[in-house]
């Protein structure tokens, strides 16, 4: 071997991504395919791998009595990872820390495990104290929601990637300022921060010292004395925090040299267990293990793995491959089988050393895999990363999950479980374009956990999601579709469906209204009448607009629509053309254009009385008589004015004759007399011509 720091790099995958990344998915309900062959030039290494992981089963198959312990099973949280940099405190990417959460709980873990490195939540590594409330916001956030889907939280406390494809962070700088006292204590400090915050069940106050000193520069903690040093402060510092029920470890990978003398040094100290991490399974390393194990056991310490996973190395390439190659091999679905296998190697290994917890890393490998192909083998390691992520959020929102993450499920849930989850309830929909249609409804229920939704449309199904909302494209406007929704499990058991129907948003305005006609009514009224318009769905009504140029139309009214639409347009002026245009809108709110603009003149009003003559007939009575004047409506009677004067003129009669006799009057008197005309609608006309005539 090289360095330790080498080895150690060459081991450890980690994955700071703000998705899941996937390619390749199974769904739940598909039998788990048969894997691709191993290709030729991976052949020499699967068959190594294999034949330790069968050598290493033998082993515990001869020591185990195969009793099973009540292991906790905790899944490794990678897009809540503290490595993973600013994009943290992204809001949009919460909701793919709530699903990656909502799918660990379907495969049957019962914790999560959350890696918050060393300075994460130490609040001077950050620009400022509202930088820092931020990630303090979001974990208490992800805390929250690990407990509302009831599930412990495990975690692991170490140093920050400073750089390479798991880093998120620029920390090196930060590192560079601490001495070795300054470092353990700033790390106790944070340490105490993190738990106050999380509230966790299980703590891990440091892990594989190799790293940390590659990680943070911090020679001191790649001792035996100095990791021991560091883990006691930090250990006072977090049980000041006074969490009730947390149980603190620290601990070292499966590789590290002093592996012996480390977990005999870490045992004397008041801990609560000693963890390990599991990525080798060259040179006897699994061994090294069960070493760790039985020496903690003999100190009366448990043991927990908050790490593992199987690493795609040859024994020639330890201490010699870089990492980032090792990552690029670990995403191929060739492997799917000798993963399942680690992880049932794994899971004999936390029961018969009755470990607290183990937790599995590399989850991404749950949901997604890359083929081994020519578009893939000759690809560069950060290709490989750009090629996985994209799809990652894909695979997690519908719920898709390879054949290692179904077997991982299977591996868990024991006995299996045959209830499917309750209906979905609340189903609702709604379309504001009109190509696309949306449901959403409230989340169903599981005895192990709700892994997705089925949704169909018109009966066939078009997708799965595991949130609980889901956007349907591609649509016909104005077009009512059926959709149902029923919930699964990985175990395959579905719920039944529920339904509600949508109609997509109608985007076409009605048909122009057509044959416009104007009907004067009268000296104020004029009624219109045209053809209905027609629409995709439904005309509601009219909007009719007026005005007395053709281009100063204004709205002056709204009528429903019917079969034989018209409107009457009121209280309009006499003898005054007006122009008119309507409208059509239909239930959706899309408006037609205008139709064809016409015209029509309201009726005159009665023009006054002619010819109005007054003849005195005895000394009490005056006749008169007069011609009609023009009128556009039917004239329906004549006021008769009187008075002494010019100016004193006063009504003192009416007929709807066109004479009248005065009676009654003073003789030897001059009287003057003028006529006013009225028609059918009250319309007057102005007074006539005034004459006079005096009595006898």
């Amino acid at each position: 071997m090289k360095s330790s720091s080498i080895l150690r790099a060459s081991t450890r995958l980690r994955l700071c991504l703000p998705v899941i990344l996937a390619l390749s998915v199974l769904h739940p309900f598909c039998k788990a395919a048969t894997p691709p062959p191993v290709p030729a030039a991976f052949q020499d290494l699967y068959t190594q791998l294999d034949g330790y992981l069968t050598s290493f089963n033998a082993t515990l198959n001869s020591r185990w009595n195969g009793s099973k312990y009540p292991v906790l099973y905790a899944a490794n949280s990678l897009v809540a990872n503290g490595n993973a940099g600013p994009q943290l405190v992204n809001p949009l990417d919460f909701k793919e820390v709530e699903l990656e959460l909502q799918g660990f709980k379907a495969m049957g873990y019962q914790a999560v495990m959350i890696e918050l490195p060393f300075p994460m939540l130490y609040e001077p590594f950050f620009s400022s104290q509202a930088q820092y409330q931020q990630y303090v916001n979001f974990y208490t956030q992800v805390a929250s929601t690990i407990r509302g889907l009831g599930m412990k939280i495990v975690i692991e406390n170490d140093a920050m990637w400073p750089n390479g494809v798991y880093s998120g962070w620029s920390v090196a700088p930060f590192f560079a300022t601490l001495d070795w006292t300054q470092y353990q204590q700033a790390r106790a400090q944070a340490a105490k921060t993190v738990a106050q915050i999380m509230q966790p069940d299980y703590m891990v106050l440091m892990e594989e010292p190799d790293t940390e000193a590659m990680n943070s520069g911090q020679t001191e903690v790649n001792t035996v004395t100095g990791a021991t040093s560091m883990v006691s402060q930090i250990l006072t510092s977090v049980r000041e925090a006074g969490i009730p029920g947390l149980k603190v470890g620290a601990g070292m990978g499966s590789w590290y040299p002093q592996h012996l003398a480390l977990t005999q040094s870490l045992a004397a100290l008041p801990l609560d267990f000693i963890d390990i991490h599991i990525y080798l399974i060259n040179n006897g390393y699994l061994n090294n293990a069960l070493t760790i194990a039985s020496t903690a056991a003999a100190a009366g310490k448990p043991i927990a793995m908050t790490e593992c996973w199987l690493n795609k190395i040859r024994d020639s390439e330890v201490g010699v491959l870089d990492y980032n190659e090792i990552y690029a091999r670990n995403p191929f679905n060739f492997w799917e089988p000798l993963d399942t296998n680690f992880l049932k190697t794994m899971k004999k290994l936390g029961n018969y050393t009755q470990m607290y917890f183990w937790s599995p890393f590399s989850t991404f490998n749950f949901r997604g895999n890359l083929p081994y192909d020519s578009s893939t083998e000759n690809l560069t390691p950060m290709e490989i990363k750009a090629m996985w992520a994209p799809v990652a959020g894909s695979a997690t929102q519908k719920g898709d999950f390879t054949p290692t993450g179904v077997n991982s499920y299977n591996m868990l849930v024991s006995p299996p479980n045959t209830n499917a989850p309750t209906t979905p309830s609340n189903l609702a929909g709604g379309s504001a374009e009109p190509t696309t249609a949306g449901v959403n409804w409230s989340a169903s229920t599981d005895e192990v956990g709700v892994a997705g939704y089925n949704v169909f449309r018109n009966g066939v199904q078009i997708g799965t999601t595991a949130g609980t909302s889901y956007q349907d494209s591609g649509l016909t406007q104005a077009t009512t579709y059926t959709y149902m929704v029923s919930a699964f499990d990985l175990a395959g058991n579905t719920s039944p469906t529920v339904s509600v129907s949508v109609t997509t948003k109608d985007v076409t305005p009605p048909s122009t209204p057509a044959n416009l006609v104007t009907a004067v009514v009268s000296t104020k009224q004029i009624k219109l009448t045209w053809s209905p318009s027609t629409d995709l769905e439904a005309v509601a009504g009219y909007h009719v607009f007026r005005g007395t140029t053709p281009a100063g139309l204004s709205q002056v009214g709204r009528t429903a629509a019917t079969t034989s639409p018209s409107f009457i347009s009121y209280s309009l002026t006499p003898g005054t053309t007006y122009y008119f245009g309507v409208e059509a809108e239909d239930t959706s709110g899309n408006v037609s254009a205008m139709s064809a603009v016409v015209s029509a003149a309201t009726l005159a009003p009665p023009k006054a009385p002619r010819k109005l003559v007054a003849t005195p007939l005895t000394t009490k009575q005056i006749g008169l008589t007069w011609t009609a004047g023009t009128s556009g409506m039917p004239i329906t009677s004549y006021d008769i004015y009187r008075g002494t004067s010019p100016s004193s003129l006063s009504k003192v009669g009416a007929t709807k004759e066109l004479s009248y006799t005065n009676y009654a009057l003073t003789p030897a008197t001059t009287y003057y007399y003028a006529v006013q005309a009225e028609d059918s609608v009250g319309d007057l006309s102005p007074l006539s011509a005034t004459v006079s005539a005096t009595t006898p």
